[in-house]
């Protein structure tokens, strides 16, 4: 099935982008230029206040309402602790990610050996097999259960007034978007998503692929490239579910963009003075062609010279070979008006709607 993406960016204070298919509109985002989406974006921010009571900390990051860092949101490296019990904390999430990952594996196989049954296997070859996965499962249970403990007892060691100090500063990414008089809730854990890939540079040992890919064959195949792929030790990398029957070359890319992504984030903190926005996620162009565009759209027209501009910008550092198909809307006519879009989206308002 054929579709399109339009995007209107004519007016500066809103970005509208529509996909159309045979059966009609198929979806509809608007973004405004007045509230803009702060989810994903990363912030050098500077500790404000630290609240005991909460076991938390309100952090500066240039917004009208100071975010939210809860204690747990806190990655290690910023602790002012001892060099020994840092690292402990930091090998006790290592392992408690892996282990995670490991179990998730353990029991998807059980999965797949049930659907798959077990016809031309003997009494006492399944025996074996389930005695040995059991076995594996108490083994990680049991890692995971003292790896799970001792983070727990060394948080409880300290306060997160003894951890972090006012006046701090702290890299910092939005995970809820500001509410009523409530700030933004963040993160010090960093995660960029890109089309295939999500890199997260400083959350230790954690490689993995998305739940929703479910098939053996499939996560076997993703694992081999996520190993080939000499991801660094401190770093994790997920595959997203677009990420299923992509070739290693289209993941290497989409996993070497974030990653130059991030080194630019990192010498842009270098120069920072907090607070600042250091990596802008909420851009809408930049969310559709990523989340929602696929190479089977050969159309992607754009109206609005800036927008047409940005687009086609990051289409090329996204999927270069497909910057061709974006195009820009040159009739007078309005690009929503033409395709009629206009009248699916008041549709949506209508008392009775038809799905």
């Amino acid at each position: 099935m054929s579709q399109k993406l339009l995007i209107d960016g004519s007016r500066d204070s809103q970005t509208q982008v529509a996909l159309l298919s045979e059966n009609g509109l198929e979806d509809f985002e608007f973004e405004s230029s007045s509230r803009k989406n702060l989810k994903g974006n990363i912030y050098l921010g500077k500790v404000s206040r630290i609240e005991a009571s909460l076991q938390a900390a309100f952090i500066d990051i240039g917004s009208e309402k100071n975010g939210f860092l809860a204690f747990g949101e806190i990655h290690p490296n910023y602790f002012q602790i001892p060099v020994a019990d840092r690292e402990a904390l930091i090998e006790a999430e290592a392992n408690i990610e892996e282990e995670h990952n490991t179990q998730d594996d353990i029991e998807e196989n059980e999965e797949v050996k049930e659907s798959e049954g077990e016809e031309g296997i003997t009494a006492t070859e399944t025996d074996k097999d389930e005695s040995s996965t059991d076995n594996e499962k108490v083994i990680k249970n049991r890692k995971h259960k003292s790896s799970s403990n001792l983070k727990r007892k060394l948080y409880r060691s300290y306060k997160i007034q003894e951890v972090i100090k006012t006046g701090q500063l702290i890299l910092v990414q939005v995970v809820k978007e500001e509410r009523g008089n409530k700030g933004a809730a963040l993160t010090s854990y960093i995660s960029l998503a890109g089309k295939y890939t999500v890199l997260m540079p400083n959350s230790t040992k954690t490689k993995g692929i998305s739940r929703k890919i479910s098939t053996s064959d499939d996560r076997n195949k993703l694992k081999q490239i996520i190993d080939e792929l000499n991801v660094p030790l401190e770093m994790g990398l997920i595959i997203r579910t677009a990420g299923l029957n992509k070739t290693k070359n289209e993941i290497k890319k989409d996993y070497s963009t974030l990653n130059k992504l991030w080194v630019e984030i990192v010498t842009d903190t270098k120069k920072a003075i907090a607070p600042a926005l250091i990596h802008e996620e909420g851009n809408l162009l930049r969310r559709v062609l990523r989340d929602v565009y696929t190479k089977d759209m050969k159309d992607i027209l754009v109206e609005g010279k800036e927008s047409y501009k940005e687009t086609k910008k990051y289409m090329s550092q996204l999927l270069p070979s497909c910057a061709k198909f974006v195009k820009q809307y040159k009739s007078k006519e309005p690009i929503f008006s033409r395709y009629k879009v206009e009248n699916e989206i008041i549709k949506m308002f209508n008392p009775e709607v038809k799905l």
